[in-house]
């Protein structure tokens, strides 16, 4: 049995209450912790989850989560045998983006060091965690929500939607 270590799953886009709850419900599936409660948790745009083998995001949540069209950045924390780090996913672009981390700081081997394709990637995934913070979670109520919601998105950000129309 390989390290198990701590991970934490961040959310952000815009979805439907049903879908949301769908995602909440594969989660519990996969990872465990009650439908309910992972609702709750990750409502909030992200949640913790323990004991993860090698710090890995099942292909499958990965699937559903890029189904949904969300973005998410899956951070893990290091084992003895590999470094901590995080995949972010931009879901405009499609993108899928892995840094190692030490402590905070993004860590670029040396042998990438003058990869300038690496460096730039690296770069992106940074610019795009950065980004996933200042965007929220919005899952919509009506259905109305959820068009006025994806009507004002765009590239650079996801704006809130006010559920009262003001």
């Amino acid at each position: 049995m390989g390290d198990r270590v701590g991970c934490t799953l961040e959310v952000w886009g815009v979805t439907t209450q049903k879908h949301f709850r769908d995602i909440c419900v594969f989660l519990d599936n996969e990872f465990g912790g009650g439908v309910d409660d992972l609702i709750e948790e990750l409502s909030d745009g992200s949640m913790y989850l323990e004991e993860i083998e090698g710090g890995d995001l099942p292909r499958n949540v990965e699937d559903v989560l890029k189904a949904a069209g969300l973005g998410y950045c899956w951070g893990w924390g290091s084992g003895a045998e590999f470094q901590s780090g995080y995949t972010v996913y931009d879901p405009h672009a499609k993108e899928t983006y892995t840094n190692l981390t030490v402590g905070l700081d993004v860590h670029i081997p040396l042998h990438k060091a003058a990869d300038e394709i690496y460096v730039k990637r690296a770069h992106d995934a940074v610019t795009l965690r950065a980004k996933g913070y200042d965007t929220p979670l919005i899952v919509a109520q009506t259905s109305h929500e959820y068009v006025e919601a994806i009507a004002n998105q765009s590239d650079e950000t996801v704006k809130e939607v006010n559920p009262n129309g003001l």
